[in-house]
Formats: C-alpha cells, structure tokens, sequence
C-alpha cells in the first residue's frame, strides 16, 4: 500500500482505522504500508488549506492504529522526508 492510504484519507476521507482493516482484509500474511507526515509537500497538496482535520496524524497514533490489526515487522523513516515504511504481518 504505498503511495495509497493518504490519498484514501485525505481525499476520499476514509478514516483510518477503516483503512487498515482493508489492508488486513486483502493480505494473507505481510503488507507494507507508506506513512506520509502531515507536513509532506503531496499530503499539503491534497488537503489544501484542511491540514486541521488530520492534526492528530501522527507517526505514534498511525502505529497505534497499525497495531490493532498487525504486528510491526520493521518500521522505517525515510531519509529527509516525514515518510515512514512499515513492514506489517497480520495477526493470525
């Protein structure tokens, strides 16, 4: 799910624990997951003057939301960036 779930937050305004119960839906075992920071130029782009409604977004409550459904595998901050990847494998 890279380069997806922001665009379904944001522009579709699927909540997020909604989500990640897709995600845990269509995998059978693993799923990598792209978290893109509030202050990321294409997250700015989408919102456009709405960044208020996703104020909360944040690396921990994401990982919160993760956890619901998965077990984090690994998590990674890319360089330079609020992007974050997140290797996932859904609970048995």
């Amino acid at each position: 799910m890279l380069a997806v779930l922001h665009h379904m937050l944001v522009s579709e305004r699927i909540p997020l624990d909604e989500i990640i119960d897709l995600a845990a839906e269509l995998t059978t075992d693993s799923v990598i997951i792209e978290f893109i920071g509030t202050d990321d130029a294409m997250f700015r782009r989408l919102t456009r003057g709405r960044e208020e409604l996703h104020r909360e977004l944040t690396p921990e409550t994401f990982e919160c939301s993760l956890r619901k459904r998965f077990h984090i595998v690994r998590e990674r901050k890319l360089p330079n960036s609020s992007r974050h990847l997140y290797w996932l494998r859904r609970f048995e």
